[in-house]
């Protein structure tokens, strides 16, 4: 089923992360607990890192769409969609098959593009009040 990314309201009553981002990473996990104990490592590692490479790019799309469609600057799907690419990179990069892909639309470059500017700011923020600290301490 599809979010109504239009409707706030009912948008806002949703599970933060998604739910169909948690249903894709509970089969992706079945999936790496399977083929751990049947293949290689390097196999392994390459079959996620299509896999992640799959998954950012089709994310990334999708995630793109809803911006495209609902507005860029709408802060509470900017908000969800951080959450979800956020809780999509920890979940897949604490599975042990995760090395570095070469894909231009992983999960990594999701991160960076949504979730990026804020964390930046947050880092500005933090390094801005130490300094201030600092200052007010000599």
């Amino acid at each position: 089923r599809e979010l109504p990314w239009h409707d706030e309201v009912h948008m806002r009553g949703e599970e933060i992360p998604s739910t169909y981002l948690k249903n894709l990473l509970r089969e992706t996990t079945v999936l790496h607990r399977v083929m751990m104990g049947t293949l290689p490592r390097k196999d392994l590692k390459h079959v996620f890192g299509i896999v992640e490479a799959a998954y950012g790019e089709k994310l990334g799309d999708a995630f793109a769409r809803v911006l495209r469609e609902n507005g860029e600057q709408n802060s509470w799907i900017r908000r969800r969609i951080e959450a979800d690419v956020t809780f999509l990179y920890l979940k897949l990069h604490s599975m042990d098959a995760l090395g570095n892909t070469s894909g231009s639309h992983n999960v990594e470059l999701l991160r960076d593009l949504y979730c990026g500017k804020q964390q930046q700011q947050q880092r500005q923020h933090s390094s801005s009040a130490s300094s201030a600290k600092e200052d007010g301490a000599a």
